[in-house]
Order: C-alpha cells, then sequence, then structure tokens
C-alpha cells in the first residue's frame, strides 16, 4: 500500500471530530459501520505516515454527495515490530505502539467528519447502538492538539 507523507501546509474545512472506543479489529468496525450505517467505507489508496517514521496508520473514508457530506475513520493506534540484534547472534523484537493522536491515547478510533453536521446526527444514533461500540464521544478542539496528522487525500 502506497504511503502518505503528510504535508503540513494542507488545509482542509471545518471538520468535526469524534473518538471511539471499542475492542474490535479495525476491519470489524468498518464492517459494522457499513452495516449499520448503510454506507461504503473505502479503504484510502494511501496509509497516513510521517517523515523519519516508518509507520502507516490505515484511513477510510466514505463521500455522501447527495448529503453534502463526508466522512473518515481512522485507528489510533499501530504496533510496530522491530528486530535489534543484541550480542552473540540473538535477535529480540520489540514491540512499539504509535498513536495518530497521542493527546488521545484512550481512544481507539476516530471519525472525522466534513459538511453537513446534521445528517450526522443521526448517523450518530445509528453508531452508538452498536453493541460493540463502548462509547463514542465528540472531541473538543481545544483536546485535539495532533489535528494536523488527521489531513490527508483520499
Amino acid at each position: 500500500m502506497p504511503k502518505h507523507v503528510l504535508n503540513h501546509f494542507e488545509t482542509e474545512s471545518k471538520s468535526t471530530f469524534y473518538g471511539v472506543c471499542s475492542s474490535v479489529e479495525f476491519y470489524y468496525l468498518i464492517l459494522l459501520l457499513n452495516e449499520k450505517l448503510r454506507i461504503k467505507l473505502k479503504r484510502s489508496q494511501k496509509d497516513i505516515s510521517f517523515k523519519n517514521s516508518t509507520t502507516a496508520f490505515m484511513a477510510y473514508y466514505h463521500v455522501d454527495k447527495k448529503n453534502d457530506f463526508e466522512m473518515f475513520v481512522y485507528k489510533n493506534s499501530v504496533s510496530s515490530k522491530t528486530e535489534t540484534k543484541e550480542g552473540e547472534g540473538f535477535f529480540f523484537q520489540e514491540s512499539k505502539e504509535r498513536l495518530l493522536l497521542p493527546e488521545l491515547r484512550s481512544v481507539d478510533f476516530i471519525l472525522k467528519i466534513e459538511g453537513d453536521q446534521s445528517i450526522f446526527v443521526e448517523l450518530l444514533e445509528k453508531i452508538r447502538t452498536i453493541k460493540e461500540v463502548v462509547s463514542v464521544f465528540k472531541i473538543s478542539e481545544k483536546k485535539l492538539k495532533s489535528k494536523e496528522n488527521l489531513i490527508f487525500e483520499y
């Protein structure tokens, strides 16, 4: 999968961000959202990555031209494994967790909504009825310090 290295000079329209807490795998959450919301979230052609890092974050998106809104779903954490060689030919595998939004450690997934927010109110209520979703909450602009990490082209 190609990587999209972020250019922090990109601009974006007014967006609203929501945190989602759930212990399910990312692909399963996408399946549940597609089924419950009757939408078609698609995997972005490019993963989100950063300069000087090999970590890549998957992103899914849905564009609804009829209702004038876009929805993006990101997984907040990725575990990357590295092998290190210690003396006498022994190899050790080290796992390190990387966060897309480090200030939101307890959030498993992030929803980003652009466009008509009134449409999303109904979708948000449907998301809350998914039994695998523990909670969904709006992330305040003040708490969101790494917002530029969520800007990308699909």
